[in-house]
């Protein structure tokens, strides 16, 4: 049965975590009339007078807030009832990364390489856009995700991919000096250079989505056969093994892009999202691949054993789905935009040369001409009278 909270209506529970419970909810006077689908997160009783922890969730939510792109779990608002501090959110009509590895697993099958290399793409437009994220104010907000795992990334069941779960994310003007160094997030998905104690920045991300990549194409994490706790501890991260090694059928073109983006050498790594998302691009259209929104739903219904019937959110006489706004960027050009400018102007310098050397060959020709040719001499005029 639903329970009342506030003005919601929780039905089932659909996640659980050390911090909170998620439940997806309605919105209306009962469970069943004008109902919106959504999920509502709520933190645990027995953490409601630990205002440490009610802080930490409730500025999970004031940083998601701000924050609205298509490959981003949208988070409507939050709050406090009956003592409980509650974040309302987009409700993901799917599964995350982490669930579906796990069932192809139980299957002894693997993701499919061109439908992760789909996923790292939108990923990586929804983490250009938090690392260009901007205040209201117009400050940047310098934001890190640091929790880019599987069981981060969400794949709707048809086909959208979203990345959740702000609880650790960082904006540099919202946490203490001595906090900035701390490990937050999964161990296992940080690079070595962060595992030893380095200065954090926005390319944890990066290492983080392609351990996700690595672990989708290979159905082995990168830290294989060692743990969380001896890597915390100080125990050395083990050599990462290219990933067509460990698996055969990976293409040499991916593992060697997987393994610059996993470089143990911050320098030898991507600079930033763009640049890892212009790579996979790159292999994409190079490799021949056409994949998109649809093969990934079909897939997902297919792991699960869903039809699209009953993949579909439910809508009838007395329930809608939960439309979000639409999407405002607050920080100006969207990720293709920036790449199309960028590769426009790389046309450039090849285009100059190209219009000077003409130039050089016409004057060296014209110069030519006047040397071949006899200067002309006037004919004399006779003597008059």
């Amino acid at each position: 049965m639903a329970q009342r909270f506030g003005r919601f209506w929780l039905h089932e529970k659909i996640g659980q975590g050390g911090m909170a419970e998620i439940f997806r909810a309605t919105i209306g006077p009962d469970p069943q009339t004008y109902a919106f689908d959504l999920a509502v997160k709520r933190l645990h009783s027995a953490l409601t007078r630990d205002t440490q922890q009610v802080d930490m969730f409730m500025t999970e939510a004031d940083i998601a807030k701000f924050l609205r792109h298509p490959n981003l779990v949208r988070v409507y608002e939050s709050g406090i009832v009956d003592e409980q501090a509650y974040i309302a959110m987009e409700y993901v009509w799917g599964l995350d990364l982490a669930q579906l590895l796990t069932r192809l697993r139980a299957r002894r099958l693997r993701f499919p390489t061109d439908l992760a290399v789909f996923v790292g793409l939108q990923v990586l437009r929804g983490l250009d856009y938090v690392h260009r994220a901007r205040s209201p104010g117009g400050e940047s907000m310098e934001m890190i995700h640091r929790d880019v795992t599987p069981s981060n990334i969400y794949v709707t069941f048809d086909g959208k991919v979203k990345l959740g779960d702000f609880g650790v994310a960082r904006v540099k003007f919202l946490e203490a000096h001595e906090e900035q160094r701390m490990l937050k997030g999964k161990i296992g998905y940080m690079p070595p250079e962060v595992i030893a104690g380095a200065p954090l920045d926005q390319r944890v991300d990066l290492w983080g989505l392609g351990c996700s990549l690595y672990e989708m194409i290979t159905g082995r994490r990168v830290y294989d056969g060692i743990s969380e706790a001896d890597l915390a501890y100080g125990a050395i991260p083990p050599r990462i093994v290219p990933a067509h090694k460990v698996n055969p059928e990976v293409d040499a073109g991916l593992s060697a892009l997987l393994s610059r983006a996993l470089h143990m050498k911050q320098r030898k790594r991507p600079r930033d999202a763009v640049a890892l998302y212009r790579d996979l691009k790159t292999y994409m259209v190079e490799s021949g691949i056409r994949v998109d929104a649809d093969a990934l739903g079909r897939f997902a219904r297919a792991v699960t054993g869903m039809s699209v019937s009953m993949a579909s959110p439910r809508i009838g006489p007395t329930t809608k789905t939960f439309n979000a706004p639409a999407y405002e960027s607050p920080v100006g050009m969207s990720l293709t935009q920036r790449i199309e400018i960028a590769r426009r102007r790389r046309m450039v310098v090849p285009m100059l040369m190209a219009v000077l050397v003409a130039l050089a060959l016409y004057a060296g020709w014209m110069l030519g001409q006047r040397t071949q040719d006899p200067p002309k001499v006037p004919p004399k005029q006779g003597a008059s009278g």
